[in-house]
């Protein structure tokens, strides 16, 4: 893990939300959210988190998923 790295993807993330004008960020699984949810929230966009796994406490608080407006389950065991 490379905290310069990180600031980068998040760097650019927001250069497209503004770019593109996105209106709702939509990330098909949990490890995006990391990089999407600290450049959304500086573009006061929200997110959707679409998760496919269920996740340990400490990996949910790791990917920033306890940022994400919105989080949806494809499976009852995930939510």
């Amino acid at each position: 893990l490379s905290p310069h790295r990180w600031a980068g993807q998040v760097r650019q993330g927001l250069d497209l939300l503004r770019a593109h004008r996105i209106r709702v960020v939509h990330a098909n699984s949990g490890a995006p959210v990391q990089w999407l949810a600290p450049a959304a929230a500086r573009a006061g966009v929200p997110v959707l988190a679409h998760l496919h796994i269920r996740y340990l406490r400490r990996s949910r608080y790791a990917l920033l998923l306890h940022q994400a407006d919105l989080a949806v389950g494809v499976a009852a065991h995930v939510t």
